[in-house]
């Protein structure tokens, strides 16, 4: 029985967003919401295999940024344990959002593709507000 590939592609993102976020923290996720994300997120980019080198050369620039980032709004954060803020940002796929709001072209793509989804926008806005952007 052949997979989905859409959901095959979902995985392949999960997987290597996942190796990239361990580098970050180890605290456990929300696989479920993963899914979801990475099922949506799947649909803003053209080439997986490619995108994997692409995603890593993103996270090599921007590391400190994301080092920031994950302190202040990640899983081990007083706005994400305290008061339940920002719950994509303690989830690996937070790397592939961060990286598709950082270009123009993708941001406004993953703003549709997210607006036809089930995700809650407020997911998407507090992201970009984490990162900086306005969508």
């Amino acid at each position: 029985m052949a997979q989905d590939p859409e959901l095959a592609c979902g995985k392949q993102l999960l997987d290597v967003a996942e190796q990239i976020y361990r580098t970050f923290t180890d605290h456990p996720y929300n696989t479920d919401l993963s899914h979801d994300v990475t099922h949506v997120l799947s649909q803003t980019i053209d080439d997986t295999a490619l995108y994997s080198e692409q995603l890593t050369q993103f996270t090599e620039r921007f590391r400190e940024r994301l080092e920031r980032t994950y302190a202040e709004y990640g899983p081990t954060s007083t706005l994400f344990l305290v008061h339940g803020r920002y719950l994509l940002a303690s989830q690996p796929e937070s790397l592939i959002v961060f990286e598709r709001l950082s270009h123009v072209r993708s941001r406004f793509g993953l703003h549709i593709v997210w607006g036809h989804s089930e995700l809650p926008d407020s997911m998407l806005t507090d992201m970009a507000q984490i990162w900086g952007i306005a969508l």
